[in-house]
C-alpha cells in the first residue's frame, strides 16, 4: 500500500520504485503508469478543471472558466457574482462551482494552494491554441501559470 499518497500532487512524486513495489503491479504496468503520469503533467487549465468533475461543468464551461479567471487561485476565490460573469454560467452552475471549492476534497486535491503542484512538476496553461491548415500552417501557443 502506498502511504505517501495524501493529496493529488503526491501522485506525481511516487516514482517507478514505489509503484513497482505495490502488490499486483508488475514492472511493465509500473512503467506505463509512470509514463502516463508524466504525460499528464502538462495540460491546460480548462482540461484540468473539467477533470475535477465539478457538477454542471462540462468541457466548454471549463474552458470559459479558465479563460475568464486565468488561474486556479482566482477561480477558487471567486464570489458567486464573479462566476456569473462567465459566459454560460448561470446561478446553478455558479453555486455548484462555489460548493465544490468550499468542500474538504479541495484539501485532498491539493487545491488549497497551487504551491503543492510546483514541486510535483505540474504545469497548467491557461490556453493552448491550435491553428490547423491556414496560411500560417500549424502552430501552438501556451501561457504557463507558475505556482507562487
Amino acid at each position: 500500500m502506498v502511504t505517501d499518497l495524501r493529496t493529488l500532487p503526491d501522485l506525481y512524486t511516487l516514482g517507478f520504485a514505489k509503484l513497482a513495489a505495490l502488490d499486483r503491479m508488475g514492472e511493465k504496468s509500473a512503467q506505463n503508469l509512470v509514463e502516463a503520469i508524466e504525460k499528464s503533467k502538462a495540460t491546460t487549465l480548462g482540461r484540468f478543471l473539467f477533470s475535477l468533475g465539478i457538477r454542471h461543468v462540462g468541457e466548454s464551461t471549463a474552458k470559459d472558466l479558465a479563460k475568464h479567471f486565468g488561474n486556479i487561485d482566482r477561480l477558487m476565490d471567486a464570489r458567486l457574482e464573479e462566476l456569473l460573469e462567465v459566459n454560460d454560467v448561470g446561478p446553478v452552475v455558479a453555486e455548484s462551482i462555489r460548493h465544490f471549492f468550499d468542500q474538504p476534497q479541495g484539501e485532498w486535491l491539493g487545491l488549497d494552494t497551487t504551491v503543492s503542484f510546483g514541486p510535483a512538476g505540474i504545469g497548467l496553461t491557461t490556453s493552448v491554441l491550435h491553428h490547423e491548415g491556414g496560411p500560417m500552417g500549424t502552430s501552438s501557443q501556451s501561457l504557463t501559470v507558475r505556482p507562487r
